[in-house]
Order: C-alpha cells, then structure tokens, then sequence
C-alpha cells in the first residue's frame, strides 16, 4: 500500500510514530486537503503553520470523519514535538 511520511526535517532519532507518521496515501491526500495545504503527495510546512491548522481542524464544528480526525490528531502530535522545526512529506 502507498503511503505519504509525514516527518521532522533533521530528526536523527527516529521512531515510527513518533518522530514520524506513515499515512495511506488517500488518507493522507484528504487530510492534506482539508488542512489547506493542497493535495500535493509531498512537500514541507513549517511545524508552527501546521499545528494551529491541526487544532482548528479539530474543533467539533469542524472535525472530519473518525480515520481522518485520527490521522490530525497524530500529525498535530508530530508538529507540537517539532516545535520550530519543518515537517516534510513525501
């Protein structure tokens, strides 16, 4: 199956899903989508765009079907521990 890594730009500690998130490809693309960031299978975001884009997306109002709200939840938990850094996906 296709995935999209979502990871911290120059971790050298990695461990999977923590310092990184592998997210079917679809999935990932949706997600991409709804944060507005585009439907691109790769790329770079600041951790300090993304994670406000990640708590807004979350609010009831707002919050996607059960798998995608999953896969925010984990992105914003890889943002939040980039702090200033670059999250890259491809």
């Amino acid at each position: 199956m296709r995935t999209v890594r979502f990871l911290i730009a120059g971790h050298i500690e990695e461990e999977p899903g923590v310092t990184n998130v592998d997210v079917p490809f679809a999935e990932a693309i949706a997600v991409l989508e709804s944060l507005g960031l585009g439907t691109s299978d790769f790329g770079a975001v600041d951790a300090k765009t993304l994670a406000p884009l990640c708590r807004r997306r979350l609010w009831p109002a707002r919050a996607p079907r059960p798998t995608l709200r999953t896969w925010v939840e984990r992105l914003l938990a890889l943002a939040e521990l980039a702090g200033n850094g670059i999250i890259l996906f491809s």
